[in-house]
């Protein structure tokens, strides 16, 4: 009852906007229309095949990663294709299509992954999911039954919401990571709902591609996710009872109802007032045609009077001769007929002209008439909209409480476990009957045959059997350790797969290579108590994990949290012991192992027509061909047969590496049309390929590779003045250094005079005014005269060696008599740390 409620609220919300494919069509990019087709396609060739990547998500991400790289190239589409794509959305009502879009984030299971929910189209069977039956797909739509409830989803729908969620997962996570909530199960729910509540949200949907249908799309998908999330947050047990827990889930529901209501209501309207531009534009052409056919008459005119004066001056010329009788009743026989043929030519097109010039004041008159009307009908529209949105949100309230009321009557019970159901069966098995005991004896045998034929037929990865270790890579080969402090050889390793020290990895009883993960062994003095090493699988909030093969329950302490996939130690009682690190990888940790291998780590340098131009590691370049694809500064791993293993497009991976000579360290300098760094040559130059999302700030350090391009940012540790080495230079210039012994917070209502870079000013007395100071900046490269006189005037003097000249580091030492403290840098937090430590 409850999602029917919830059902029928979001169809009579979205049937409320009228769109149609006409402008939808006319808007969408190619790459759109490259993405429609390649599932359309699927779809058309191979029904299963297209159920199966329902259910298929990283399949679903390849394919839009190539789509996406496919419309970069910007190819015109083709005639057919695009008219085959138009044809077959239009097979189902704009109306249902939306109201589908709507329903289908509430209807299908998904998993949270890294703050991004993943959806996945298909029949739950236990803890997997797997394809529909292709017997479900009817007249070009998916057929199912969803609590007693059969609902159909037309397949146009289906593709569009794959679509949509790959777009919308670019944003979820730098949305979301930023939200925090008190309830750490519900946690997806509330960043999720907290996330569409930001002011970006309107330019977000609205912008998307100008297309405020599209738009109208995406903030249904959008929003129907987020109430899912929050219905869902409704059943975890934990917080069942927990009235306020309840309330802010009713909050979050009504605000989110709301904004949905008035972001679709934006997007209607500005699909409206283009629609008004369009008739306005059409009432501009028909002026404008009335204007052409105005000049037109007025240029026929010109010529009748030209004629006009011709006939005249032949009368007067018929006038004025004389001659005989004969001669001149031929000429005027001659000139009537001129005569009579020059009216009939002039009549009929006089006739012509008025003939058109009164079509054209019809097609005027009726194009106004079509305007008036359209006008008034959007008027009513309007106005019709503005009272059934009004109507809804006054319900709103009261279908939450239902919903609310009704999940609460809905909350899971206990379900009975295994091990409860074999306790179960011992009470039963006292009291059997001999024809009992004969039947469950060949029940146990046809349940032995069964569990030997699924063992055998179970993939390498779902063994039971399967352990996780670390692993040792020598020159002797890959071993890994499963927590008894014994080696052995790891075995069936795949070409395009490296491993490096401590990483876990899984193997099978055999010790060959299941998987390799991202989480890294460090030894502790907790590791004697340590049983065996294992990966979290997180169920509704709690954690299990496969120990000796079974699947149990992980105990930790409350302030604890573990993730799902999160490699852990456990003790002999199923206790956590300690966490293991997740990190990325270098060349560092896999040198070993492609050098095993026989394999050639190379850096891309330059990316021709006819090949590529490589690099290895002791800086010989050569020429190379491959028909694999390519970017310049992409690091590549080849085998003994010039085949491609391994490509890092960004090329960090070798660049954040200790094997890459070139990089150099430098401090970001100017942030107006782009991003302008100082480097440690004191070369100035801009800064290429910063990751989408990074924020840097003036005076940040990262670090760059010889083509000026991002690889990592700088630790701001590494360039704080050493104590040491201030004092020694304070001491060179013959002042006096006191070291202070417990200060935590620097001296409020003080000056302070910083001489160093003039264009980060204004973040100079931004940071220190933060800390109770006046803040007065002087260019440490301008005349030394206005330095001077600037110090006169201040107690507190920081003076920044990383931006001052030469000539005026020397007249300092020498003119410049109060005290003051040096530092190797313009970075604020630099320059406070040394001003907290010496005074």
């Amino acid at each position: 009852m409850m999602k029917k409620l919830f059902t029928e609220q979001k169809m009579n919300v979205d049937l409320g906007y009228d769109y149609t494919y006409e402008q939808w069509l006319l808007e969408l990019s190619n790459f759109e229309y490259h993405v429609f087709a390649e599932y359309m396609e699927l779809y058309q060739t191979n029904p299963q095949a297209f159920l199966q990547l329902l259910t298929n998500k990283k399949k679903q991400e390849v394919i839009f990663e190539q789509m996406w790289k496919f419309g970069k190239k910007k190819l015109v589409l083709k005639p057919e294709k695009k008219e085959a794509v138009e044809q077959f959305f239009q097979e189902v009502p704009m109306t249902r299509l939306l109201a589908e879009l709507s329903l289908i984030p509430y209807t299908f299971d998904y998993r949270v992954e890294k703050n991004v929910a993943k959806y996945i189209l298909g029949q739950k069977d236990g803890d997997k999911f797997v394809p529909f039956s292709e017997d479900a797909l009817k007249s070009g739509a998916l057929e199912l039954e969803v609590d007693g409830e059969k609902m159909s989803f037309s397949v146009q729908s289906l593709i569009y919401f794959l679509f949509a969620n790959e777009i919308l997962h670019q944003k979820d996570e730098q949305r979301i990571i930023r939200c925090k909530t008190t309830y750490l199960e519900a946690t997806y729910a509330f960043s999720y709902a907290h996330a569409l509540q930001e002011e970006s949200l309107d330019e977000f949907m609205i912008s998307v591609a100008g297309n405020s249908v599209t738009s109208a799309f995406f903030t249904s998908v959008a929003f129907s996710k987020a109430m899912r999330f929050l219905n869902d947050a409704l059943s975890v047990t934990q917080y069942a009872d927990d009235e306020e827990y309840c309330n802010e889930i009713v909050e979050q529901f009504s605000i989110l109802s709301a904004r949905k209501q008035f972001v679709l209501g934006k997007c209607h309207s500005f699909y409206l007032q283009r629609t008004v531009k369009k008739l306005e534009m059409r009432e501009k052409q028909g002026l404008k045609k009335q204007q052409d056919f105005q000049q037109k008459i007025e240029k026929q005119k010109s010529k009748l009077d030209l004629q006009v004066d011709k006939i005249e001056k032949l009368k007067q010329e018929l006038v004025g001769i004389e001659k005989s009788a004969v001669d001149q009743t031929k000429l005027e026989q001659e000139h009537a007929k001129e005569i009579r043929e020059l009216e009939q030519s002039l009549t009929g097109q006089i006739t012509d002209v008025k003939q058109q010039l009164k079509t054209a004041k019809d097609d005027l008159r009726n194009e106004k008439k079509n305007h008036a009307k359209a006008m008034e009908k959007l008027e009513d529209k309007l106005e019709q909209e503005t009272t059934e949105r009004q109507k809804l949100n006054n319900d709103v309230s009261e279908l939450q409480k239902k919903l609310v009321s009704e999940q609460r009557q809905k909350l899971p019970t206990e379900e009975l476990k295994f091990d409860d159901w074999l306790q179960k069966g011992s009470e039963f098995l006292q009291h059997l009957s001999l024809e009992e005991e004969e039947s469950l004896k060949d029940f146990i045998a046809l349940a032995q045959n069964i569990m030997e034929q699924s063992s055998l037929a179970r993939p390498k990865n779902d063994l039971a059997t399967n352990r996780i270790g670390y692993c040792r890579v020598d020159s002797e080969g890959h071993f890994v350790n499963l927590g008894d402090d014994e080696w052995h050889q790891i075995t069936a390793i795949p070409l395009p797969v490296y491993l490096s020290d401590n990483q876990f990895v899984e193997v099978t009883k055999d010790y060959e290579l299941v998987s390799a993960l991202g989480y890294y062994y460090m030894s502790s003095s907790l590791d004697h108590t340590i049983k065996q090493f294992v990966a979290i699988e997180e169920r509704h909030g709690q954690a299990f994990a496969k120990v000796d093969g079974k699947m149990q329950e992980i105990k930790y302490r409350d302030n604890a949290y573990v993730n799902d996939g999160q490699v852990i130690s456990v003790n002999q009682v199923g206790e956590l012991v300690r966490y293991y690190q997740y990190r990325s990888i270098t060349l560092d940790d896999w040198l070993t192992s492609i050098q095993l291998k026989g394999h050639e780590p190379l850096y891309v340098t330059m990316s021709l027509a006819s090949g590529y131009v490589v690099r290895s590691l002791t800086e010989e370049e050569r020429f190379l061909n491959l028909e694999e694809p390519l970017l310049a500064h992409s690091f590549i791993i080849l085998d003994g047969q010039q085949q491609l293993m391994y490509k890092d497009t960004s090329g960090c991976m070798l660049k954040q590496s200790a094997h890459y000579t070139k990089k150099q360290l430098a401090s970001v300098s100017e942030l107006e049309e782009g991003i302008y760094v100082l480097k440690a040559n004191q070369e100035y130059v801009k800064l290429h390929d910063v990751p989408q999302g990074l924020v840097l700030d003036l005076g940040d350090l990262v670090w760059v590779d010889e083509f000026n391009r991002y690889i990592d940012l700088g630790k701001v540790e590494q360039q704080y003045v050493p104590i040491e080495t201030i004092e020694k230079k304070l001491l060179d210039c013959g002042r006096k250094v006191t070291r202070k012994a417990a200060k935590t917070q620097v001296e409020k209502n003080k000056d302070l005079l910083v001489i160093g870079n003039i264009r980060i000013s204004e973040r100079y007395k931004s940071y220190f005014g933060e800390l109770g100071y006046e803040v007065d900046v002087v260019d440490g490269t301008g005349p030394f005269e206005k330095i001077r006189q600037a110090c006169s005037k201040h107690t507190n003097i920081l003076y920044s060696t990383a931006f001052t000249s030469h000539k005026n580091s020397g007249k300092m030492s020498k003119e410049v008599v109060k005290p003051y403290i040096l530092c190797d840098s313009t970075a604020p937090k630099v320059m406070h740390y040394a001003l907290e430590n010496i005074s």
